[in-house]
């Protein structure tokens, strides 16, 4: 991994290493959206609501953690602020769809799985979030948080309401951004976390970012495959 970042930084010194100017390929761009064939995402509360806390106060760590209950409608003001659809602008070359976090080139190759016991109207099991839809996508029936504790190491999960797994898609960066493209995932991913964390803190609500974890026991509990689909995060 060292070497991959050395080999595609910046200003590195070995020239032969950089590859030339490639144009990007309308007919090979990536879907910006993940979708499952024969399955459909149930929907979320469209009313989110929002905080009265002052993003001064979320952002200088000077909220209290008043853990309040999790449901449906907490869950999707969590989701959409993290990684939801905000304006949708139409272009000669198509639709395009800005979200809540930035993203390099705006390609946006996070996507993010929810891993819950039963929250409101969501049944326990494993979901991928739609954001094009703003809805969960069953993936896996039945509680799967203690599976996810033990691939993090973490007890302490098993008994969170929810754990949100992030992963990226490299080919959606890479598409535009060739070698360069996985660097992208880590920076967008960020990105996702800061609002994430910061929307978190608002609602009162304990969150973690965990880096460390068994990597294809993570990939197999929300059923991705890498390189193709990488889990790079999980919040606890």
């Amino acid at each position: 991994m060292r070497t991959y970042h050395d080999q595609t930084r910046h200003g590195v010194a070995d020239h032969s290493l950089l590859r030339p100017f490639r144009a990007m390929d309308p007919a090979t761009r990536p879907a910006p959206f993940k979708r499952y064939v024969g399955r459909s995402p149930a929907p979320l509360p469209v009313d989110v609501g929002h905080s009265d806390v002052p993003a001064a106060a979320v952002l200088s760590g000077a909220t209290t953690a008043a853990e309040p209950e999790l449901d449906d409608r907490l869950l999707a003001r969590l989701l959409h602020l993290t990684a939801g659809v905000t304006r949708v602008s139409s272009s000669p070359s198509g639709s395009n769809w800005f979200r809540a976090s930035m993203s390099a080139g705006n390609l946006h190759p996070v996507e993010v799985y929810v891993v819950c016991g039963d929250v409101g109207g969501v049944p326990a099991g494993v979901h991928h979030f739609d954001p094009r839809e703003f809805g969960l996508t069953p993936l896996r029936e039945g509680d799967a948080r203690a599976s996810l504790a033990a691939a993090v190491a973490d007890p302490d999960l098993a008994r969170a309401p929810a754990g949100l797994v992030l992963t990226g898609i490299p080919w959606r960066t890479a598409w535009k951004y060739g070698e360069r493209g996985l660097r992208h995932l880590y920076w967008d991913a960020g990105a996702m976390l800061a609002n994430l964390l910061a929307v978190a803190s608002a609602a009162g609500l304990p969150a973690r970012v965990l880096t460390a974890f068994v990597d294809h026991e993570v990939s197999h509990l929300v059923g991705v495959e890498p390189p193709e689909e990488v889990p790079l995060a999980v919040v606890a």
